[in-house]
């Protein structure tokens, strides 16, 4: 690595470093009105916000229980939530507008059209923001959301899905499933036609990709409980077949959270994040929603789930029958997990293109947009949707970008990672083990 090149990148990165280590330190509560705070959209882009109500006719809430349960172990503690109506925002790339367009004072509907007149390729994107499933919203997701809908020429559906801490696992999960599920058999009052399931493609960063990857397993389970390759869900009076998507992408995805794999440690000077989460630390500021009520040692869930595959989709044992994915990886504290889903979902024969860049932190392409490792790992993302989509017949393959974009070496895609899955669930069940309960006091409970 030529210490010429990597001096600004390290400079640039510590001084986000920083930035983000304060914002961190907020309250959670404060940290979530921050991330919800609407900008505006103004520009080359369209907005339809949409709301998808709730169906009293419908097995969406036991069919994802009966999912958890017959996934997990049986000792996790689970808080089952209400199935709600899902906000969302369709997202397109407005055609020739200026940059300080201000958006047009016209409905939701007359947007929509607009956005559809705008589409040139059949690519439906749900996309699912990031943000440790603390913070995020669509809002704040716009800019990366339209540059991928740009250059796909499709549309993107982004979910305002429930935040942790006041909404545990599987909260999130089970609006991105009602959101999917939305997207096959549109209800009453929809703004969007059904769209095919080749059509679709799930695409997400950070804790968004792993909410991808978990709806992956929940059609799975679901296909093997009915014994069918097309399995129905009951959804607002309808039968609706549960078929695969075309495709999933993850820009830095992050498969586990318990941070005790290799690379948490051994990536550490190359990223943003500190040794621990900072709202698990004596000292961190207390607020409405953390503490929770009970308390419990992990935001997102107790952590007595934490080892779920639903939760921490790294340890999904088979990943047979999932559709293509691609996976972009920075040299970051998180890399192990996403190499470790990658690398098992290649053996179990999933085509798996995967990008790694030399010395980026976790989810540059979002905080150093115009970096050329952002641009060209937005290409790669565009490309592959459309492969996807197109049906293109496509073999794993994996890339190691080095820090200057000019030297470009194979992987494969079969051996990321010397770490199996058996070994990540003893590292992560180990480090549960050690986790305490977080009370907003001094000293910590001692785990229950």
């Amino acid at each position: 690595m030529d210490s010429s090149t990597t001096t600004p990148v390290t400079t640039a990165v510590e001084t986000f470093r920083t930035r983000f280590r304060a914002a961190g330190s907020l309250p959670i509560s404060t940290q979530q009105a921050l991330g919800r705070k609407d900008p505006g959209v103004r520009g080359p882009i369209w907005v339809s916000r949409t709301t998808f109500p709730v169906s009293e006719d419908d097995d969406v809430l036991q069919t994802l229980i009966r999912v958890i349960r017959n996934l997990g172990e049986g000792t996790e503690l689970i808080s089952w939530p209400h199935v709600i109506p899902v906000e969302a925002e369709w997202t397109g790339y407005r055609a020739g507008v200026s940059q300080k367009a201000p958006e047009p004072a016209i409905s939701e509907e007359e947007k929509y059209m607009g956005l559809m007149r705008d589409v040139s390729n059949p690519i439906t994107i749900l996309y699912i923001h990031g943000g440790s499933f603390i913070i995020g919203d669509p809002s704040t997701s716009r800019p990366a959301v339209v540059r991928i809908a740009q250059a796909t020429g499709g549309r993107c559906l982004s979910v305002r899905y429930r935040l942790a801490p006041q909404n545990p696992f599987p909260a999130a999960l089970l609006d991105i499933f009602v959101t999917y599920l939305s997207l096959l058999s549109p209800p009453p009052g929809s703004l969007h036609k059904a769209v095919p399931a080749p059509s679709i493609i799930l695409a997400g960063d950070s804790a968004g990709a792993a909410l991808c990857l978990s709806l992956i397993q929940i059609i799975r389970e679901i296909r093997r409980q009915q014994s069918t390759s097309t399995p129905s869900v009951r959804f607002h009076g309808r039968d609706v077949t549960l078929s695969m998507p075309a495709g999933v992408t993850g820009i830095s995805p992050a498969g586990e959270f318990t941070l005790s794999l290799p690379s948490w440690m051994g990536n550490a000077k190359h990223d943003i994040f500190r040794d621990e989460m900072p709202n698990m630390k004596p000292g961190f500021p207390s607020c409405k929603v953390w503490p929770s009520n009970p308390p419990r040692g992990a935001t997102y869930c107790d952590t007595s789930a934490l080892c779920h595959p639903l939760v921490s989709p790294a340890v999904a044992k088979s990943w047979i029958g999932a559709p293509p994915m691609w996976f972009a990886c920075g040299q970051e504290r998180m890399a192990d997990s996403a190499k470790l889903i990658a690398q098992t979902a290649a053996r179990d024969g999933v085509c798996v293109l995967f990008e790694e860049y030399e010395a980026m932190p976790h989810l540059w392409t979002l905080f150093f947009r115009q970096w050329p490792q952002s641009v060209r790992c937005f290409e790669g993302l565009a490309q592959a949707c459309k492969q996807f989509v197109e049906g293109v017949n496509l073999t794993s393959r994996g890339t190691s970008i080095d820090l200057r974009m000019l030297s470009f070496k194979e992987l494969d895609v079969k051996n990321l990672t010397p770490l199996t899955v058996e070994e990540a669930l003893v590292l992560m069940k180990d480090k549960v083990g050690r986790m305490k309960v977080w009370t907003g006091k001094e000293n910590f409970r001692a785990r229950l």
